[in-house]
């Protein structure tokens, strides 16, 4: 893995030397009794939450479905496999699956059990650089993992509930795959979450991944498809805030409800957040954030590639929001949609908006035709044609499309098929920054045609190409 190695020879140069490392694994035929080495391994994976481990220790578990019991430290917020011990920058403490071989870890969220709220696997307290690797999480009830601390790594994973719904559990109760707590620098990355909705009812609190009151989260190249929001950012507090996130070269389909919950609640506030080179598919609405009392400041959304919205491609920040920028995007759908664009803006309907920064750039096509909203209450004016809008004076999309029809090569049922044929018109349109000056780059997720999409192991195995293109490598976050 291209980032994996980058992430550890950084490490490896801002950190202390590589220390002695331990070696230490868990099997089907071992014991809790045995001494943890290969020969004489541990039986079960909760064992790992009762020991002390050194930074650059390495936990294996061997091929197999271990199911999860309760244990006395199972909770609310702590999870039942969990490492209390903290890595160093140069020296994480690594579990993960021993190379080649499939590892389950069954939640036991069967029968009256799937009421429970506990996570199967992740990290309580203050913990610092820890590695999760190659699990796969099934039948996990109301929550399938969660994580808190510092400077982790999760990666490779698939996260399922129970079956295609919970039918206990209460989506107002927060039902999420992946759970991040109070946390900064933690990286998401090549995992597959699905099946997360809760009872039959549609709450936006039943993801796949919903994070809290943390800064510097990395999403990338993750699989994300049937479940009603697929990313959510929450607060708890007064005044909660997220910052500095980056959401990129995911594939997130087939949803209930929302892609993009970028705050969830009034007094929330998401700032400083960069979400760009996703394919989004399937959906009520791509970008959802909550309505008033939200500051969600200073975000960009860049090329992506939006398809079959039935609400919102966009839908704009709360009023009182500064720097919002959508350039480069896609936006498809062949049929009716509420609208393709909807801002909140304050009572003044000419001149520069106070909310959006860029808007610019983008690709729309609707074989039922475009519209855009502006404005709220005393100043509220709505467009049924891209050109009616670049005409209002407003000054933002001047340099969008309608119309055409983008033409992806398809077939639409993987990542790859949402690239542009070679007489796309949306190829060498956009501009980098979504700014006249810009350098000139396909519209979309594909903006320079080679980025992988969605899980890496996926590209691999079908083009045999690089992770995310020579540009997204070079620029790695904000402009």
């Amino acid at each position: 893995m291209v980032y994996w190695f980058i992430l550890v020879s950084t490490w490896m140069l801002i950190g202390s030397p590589i220390e002695a490392a331990n070696y230490y694994y868990i099997s089907t035929t071992g014991n809790d009794g045995n001494a943890g080495t290969e020969a004489s391994p541990w039986r079960n994976p909760w064992t790992v939450s009762t020991r002390t481990f050194s930074p650059g220790d390495t936990i294996y578990v061997k091929v197999g479905t271990y199911t999860l019991t309760v244990q006395a430290w199972t909770g609310y917020n702590c999870s039942t496999v969990r490492i209390t011990s903290s890595g160093t920058s140069g020296n994480p403490i690594t579990i993960r699956n021993y190379p080649g071989d499939t590892v389950t870890f069954d939640v036991g969220a069967t029968g009256a059990n799937e009421a429970q709220e506990w996570p199967g696997i992740g990290s309580c307290g203050n913990v610092d650089w820890q590695v999760w690797d190659g699990f796969a999480i099934i039948n996990a009830g109301s929550r399938g993992t969660r994580f808190e601390g510092d400077n982790l790594i999760v990666q490779n994973m698939t996260i399922s509930q129970a079956g295609a719904t919970c039918p206990t559990c209460a989506c107002a109760n927060n039902v999420n795959g992946l759970r991040i707590d109070d946390s900064t620098n933690i990286t998401v990355k090549n995992n597959t979450i699905f099946n997360w909705h809760g009872n039959s009812s549609s709450d936006n609190n039943c993801t796949a991944i919903t994070a809290y009151d943390s800064t510097g989260l990395v999403f990338e190249h993750n699989d994300i498809y049937n479940t009603n929001v697929a990313i959510y950012f929450k607060g708890v507090g007064s005044s909660p805030v997220h910052q500095n996130h980056t959401v990129r070269y995911n594939y997130i389909h087939d949803l209930s409800m929302y892609a993009f919950r970028p705050a969830g609640g009034d007094g929330d506030q998401t700032v400083n957040l960069d979400f760009h080179n996703n394919i989004l598919v399937n959906m009520t609405s791509a970008i959802e954030p909550k309505d008033a009392g939200v500051l969600t400041d200073n975000q960009d959304f860049y090329n992506n590639t939006i398809t079959g919205y039935t609400s919102y491609c966009f839908r704009g920040p709360g009023v009182g929001s500064v720097g919002w920028k959508y350039y480069n995007n896609l936006c498809y759908r062949s049929g009716s949609a509420t609208y393709d664009v909807y801002t909140r803006e304050n009572s003044n309907c000419s001149g520069a908006s106070p909310i959006t920064s860029v808007g610019n750039y983008n690709f729309f096509y609707r074989t039922t035709g475009f519209r855009y909203y502006y404005g709220l209450s005393g100043c509220a004016a709505d467009y049924s044609s891209l050109a009616s809008w670049k005409a209002a004076a407003q000054g933002l999309d001047q340099q969008s499309l309608s119309g055409s029809d983008p033409l992806f090569v398809g077939p639409l049922t993987s990542a790859v098929g949402f690239k542009l044929q070679a007489g796309s018109p949306a190829k060498a349109v956009g501009r980098v920054g979504g700014v006249g000056g810009g350098a000139v780059v396909d519209m979309g997720a594909y903006e320079v045609g080679t980025q992988c999409i969605g899980l890496e192991s996926a590209c691999q195995a079908s083009q045999g190409q690089g992770v995310s293109g020579v540009r997204g490598m070079m620029r790695g976050g904000r402009r």
